[in-house]
């Protein structure tokens, strides 16, 4: 089980990842910095070799949206991080959401996304999940960002996914759909 910390840091974009092994008895603390970074989300898991593998969202500092991704390896032994990539959202992307219609800080900043998994796949890559958190009342529109990262942390490939959850009540009473 892993966890980041950024409380105990003077310095804010300073985190510490602790693992804790044998049912919590010993732990490791593992501090990294993404320079001129603030993590905005961050998921965590198990590599085969016993190596942590960390992958999410990042922001420059002095901003609050989401800019790009990040991705890194702990080593188990040593606490080195090695495998340190992180890239920001291609113009491409970003105007594809424009187009989308996107809520956006600015032309490079996507606001409000959560990471939501990071699963890693049989051929040692990792896709990673992100939703936007657009909060209205109807007719939601809640894209997903799915990154796929290589075994050396670059993105291999990076997509958009429009989520649309807007239904219509008529379908539902029609066919007698339980609404909730």
């Amino acid at each position: 089980e892993c966890f980041v910390d950024s409380s105990m840091y003077i310095v804010k974009n300073s985190y510490s990842i602790i693992r804790y092994t044998e049912n919590g008895s010993t732990f490791r603390d593992y501090p990294l910095a993404l320079e001129n970074r603030y993590i905005r989300g961050i998921k965590i898991m198990g590599g085969e070799k016993g190596e942590l593998i960390c992958a999410g969202l990042y922001s420059e500092l002095a901003r609050s949206g989401v800019g790009g991704t990040f991705f890194f390896k702990i080593d188990p032994e040593s606490g080195i991080l090695y495998d340190n990539q992180s890239q920001a959202f291609s113009p491409d992307m970003l105007a594809l959401l424009v187009g989308m219609k996107e809520p956006m800080m600015s032309r490079e900043e996507l606001m409000k996304y959560r990471l939501t998994d990071l699963v890693l796949r049989k051929n040692g890559y990792g896709i990673m999940i992100a939703e936007q958190l657009f909060e209205q009342n109807y007719d939601t529109y809640n894209n997903l960002i799915v990154t796929c990262f290589d075994t050396t942390g670059q993105v291999y490939w990076s997509r958009v996914i429009p989520k649309r959850q807007n239904f219509d009540i008529r379908y539902l009473v029609q066919h007698e759909e339980e609404v909730g």
